[in-house]
């Protein structure tokens, strides 16, 4: 489970440098890049789905006293 969330943040690495680095070039603070902005989005939905299925799987149900 935790290789498949590896391969899924390797994926992204990527786009997130490339858009790092066009960054840089734009020096205007009032000029928003909204591309970066929606990318870092998605990163921080996948990890936070990924945590959460995760610490769904690993937790072990409780059994009821009678």
């Amino acid at each position: 489970m935790e290789l498949v969330l590896v391969f899924l943040c390797s994926l992204l690495a990527p786009m997130v440098l490339a858009s790092a680095a066009e960054k840089e070039k734009e020096m205007d603070p009032f000029h928003y890049d909204y591309q970066t902005l929606r990318i870092g989005g998605l990163v921080f939905a996948v990890v936070l789905f990924s945590v959460g299925i995760l610490l769904i799987l690993t937790t072990e149900p409780q059994k009821a006293e009678n």
